[in-house]
């Protein structure tokens, strides 16, 4: 039986809002509702949208030279926010006053993954030749290059994917997998631990004090998947987590007991966003690939496993993200070749580049 969410669901509008001149190559909400996209045409924008879908009004974040694949807000602070980019660079934002980077560090590997700690003294990079970067953001704030800013790196063996640190312990988890004769899909669970001691740099809005983190170990690893874990994510409650993977199938994790406490419904494509509602009930599911499969954004009710909506896109669709103040869900999708209309207020009507959001009548 469906519940009032869900067939308002049935009833959902979809809104489009366009903006980039490239496709959108991340995505994350900020705790206060502002959707931040980063792109291949180098540019952040932020976005402030009302409950009902409307957008107020948006920034564009201009600094990096190359796609920004990462971006994090930090948890203690609406307006704190970092993002990396093929260019090689971590950069901090101020996103009040128009939006102005105040520090960044060079970096020897692209950002593919980017997190806050739990404490936000420090930001974790996964880059694109698997290694773990430690990163004080304390020494991004002063607008030099950070040099010093680099506290650890761990390289895995295995390909390095989505990570989040758990709600309740702030320990790290990680999505792994290793390619060769028997492809398997891992979560490796780390400890961050800080050093002895160390410097307090204070005065930085959302920056948190106390030594950063620069000793991981590795404390337990459990394999669940036929390929590589590519995304993991934890309920606001942090009692559990799902794991998406290129076997295209998303599994439920009880995080205390550390197992696998259900499967849904494999999805019929390749899987590339997941995303859990504020109230830690349902789980939204982007999917799609280069076939001719099905290309959707689905939602699963999480108690058991059955799959209440799904919307067909034109398109793969490439990230998903549930607003944490209102019912909207935020996807886009890849680029379907139409031609572009000029004279948009936000730019051509290009697909790749837009944010849509879906929202339920109830909103």
């Amino acid at each position: 039986m469906l519940s009032s969410y869900e067939k308002a669901l049935a009833n959902s509008t979809r809104q489009t809002h366009y903006g980039h001149g490239k496709k959108v190559t991340s995505m994350g909400w900020s705790s206060v509702g502002a959707l931040c996209t980063g792109s291949s045409d180098t540019t952040l924008r932020v976005w402030h949208v009302e409950p009902t879908g409307a957008l107020k009004k948006f920034e564009i974040l201009k600094s990096h030279t190359g796609a920004v694949d990462a971006l994090s807000w930090c948890p203690e602070s609406p307006y704190t926010l970092v993002s990396g980019a093929t260019d090689r660079s971590v950069r901090l934002w101020d996103t009040r006053a128009g939006g102005r980077c105040t520090g960044f560090v060079a970096t020897k590997g692209q950002a593919l993954n980017l997190g806050w700690s739990p404490e936000c003294n420090s930001v974790i990079m996964g880059t694109r030749d698997d290694t773990l970067v430690v990163i004080d953001v304390r020494k991004l704030s002063s607008g030099g290059s950070g040099g010093s800013a680099v506290q650890s790196t761990t390289t895995f063996r295995e390909e390095l994917n989505e990570f989040a640190f758990a709600p309740r312990t702030g320990l790290l988890y990680v999505g792994l997998g290793l390619i060769g004769v028997t492809d398997e899909g891992s979560v490796a669970i780390l400890s961050l631990a800080s050093p002895s001691g160390g410097e307090d740099i204070a005065g930085s809005v959302g920056v948190g004090s106390g030594s950063p983190p620069s000793v991981v170990s590795e404390i337990a690893r459990v394999s669940c998947h036929t390929a590589p874990v590519t995304h993991l994510r934890f309920n606001p409650e942090g009692s559990f987590f799902v794991t998406g993977s290129g076997d295209s199938c998303v599994c439920m994790w009880d995080a205390e007991e550390g197992c696998v406490v259900s499967v849904f419904d494999r999805a019929e494509a390749q899987l590339r966003g997941l995303s859990w509602s504020r109230d830690g009930r349902h789980v939204a599911v982007a999917s799609g690939d280069k076939e001719e499969s099905a290309k959707t954004l689905d939602i699963i009710r999480v108690v058991d496993g059955t799959r209440v909506f799904s919307l067909p896109c034109p398109a793969s669709v490439n990230h998903v993200s549930w607003a944490p103040h209102a019912n909207l869900i935020s996807y886009s999708v890849e680029d379907i070749g139409s031609a572009t209309v000029s004279g948009k207020p936000g730019g051509d009507k290009f697909e790749a580049g837009a944010i849509k959001l879906l929202v339920p009548a109830t909103a």
